[in-house]
């Protein structure tokens, strides 16, 4: 019995918060765009609800009866006695390790055993989809005043977001000119940005995370050119065609900062967009394929 015909849903038990210690099992959990698992625990130790096998185009459920996480060490179990689709019946026994939107474990169902690894289905890797497509802005920098210009952001194949952020003159002229790469790290449970000015290398990185309806950045900026600058960024109000930007700015290593420093209105002028692969998967080539094709 293969792994991915393992799903749990488990059911939430809610205690008070002041009982409750952080949260980090909790959410569904798949993969290939399948739920596998929708855990909850009981805020101590506890873990209860239902484990479904899959194959062979069926589907069997069985209860979980006992089931434990460990918060400090991220460590789970769960066990019970089912049917699996194909009719065996037996108990199962279920362990795993949380690591940020990662699940890793073994499974024993019926004398057959195996290993899988599940990731948080929550939809993390597209919480920066609302920035893809072009935007123009308008924004007020309290160094430099009332400014302008075009933000755009496509998705590349695989997932991560390449944007480029221009202020411009009343001509058309570049002031300013940054592009940043943000990819989602699965494995803590974070998106992760670098940020590039040309000339300066691959030194300006920052973390963020979404709040709410609120998307939250930490970033320094002017590493290579020796005056780093931290900012803590928030994208708010965040509509299809239009969203507000503003950010805090520390000179000090974080001591003090000024707020809104920089704040932004931007309105959509073009649709979403997704790069299509650069080096899409083909055929090898036989010997000679090449030669005979340009003939």
């Amino acid at each position: 019995m293969r792994l991915r015909m393992l799903c749990a849903l488990v059911t939430l038990v809610v205690l008070p918060a002041a009982a409750q210690t952080p949260d980090v099992i909790s959410g569904k959990w798949g993969e290939d765009g399948a739920t596998c698992l929708d855990l909850h625990y009981d805020g101590k130790t506890g873990v209860t609800g239902t484990v479904i096998w899959r194959g062979g185009g069926k589907e069997v459920s069985a209860p979980i009866k006992s089931g434990t996480f460990d918060p400090k060490k991220g460590a789970f179990t769960i066990q019970g006695d089912g049917e699996g689709p194909d009719g065996r019946k037996g108990a199962y026994r279920i362990e795993g390790v949380v690591t940020g939107d990662v699940i890793r474990g073994k499974y024993r169902f019926a004398g057959t055993d195996g290993d899988f690894t599940f990731t948080r289905m929550n939809g993390a890797e597209k919480e920066f989809d609302y920035l893809l497509g072009d935007w123009e802005f308008t924004s007020e920098d309290k160094e430099h005043g009332k400014l302008r210009g075009y933000w755009s952001a496509v998705k590349l194949a695989e997932g991560q977001i390449l944007d480029e952020y221009r202020v411009v003159g009343d001509d058309g002229e570049t002031y300013y000119v940054t592009s940043t790469l943000r990819n989602y790290n699965k494995f803590l449970a974070r998106w992760e940005l670098i940020g590039s000015e040309p000339g300066s290398g691959l030194q300006d990185f920052g973390t963020g995370k979404q709040v709410g309806d609120e998307m939250h950045i930490e970033q320094t900026f002017g590493v290579a050119g020796g005056q780093p600058s931290m900012m803590r960024i928030r994208y708010y109000n965040i509509r299809p065609d239009a969203f507000s930007w503003a950010a805090d700015r520390s000179t000090d290593g974080g001591k003090t900062w000024l707020k809104n420093h920089l704040t932004i209105e931007a309105r959509r002028i073009g649709p979403a967009r997704t790069l299509p692969s650069l080096a899409p998967a083909r055929n090898k080539e036989e010997p000679g394929a090449a030669a005979t094709r340009g003939r």
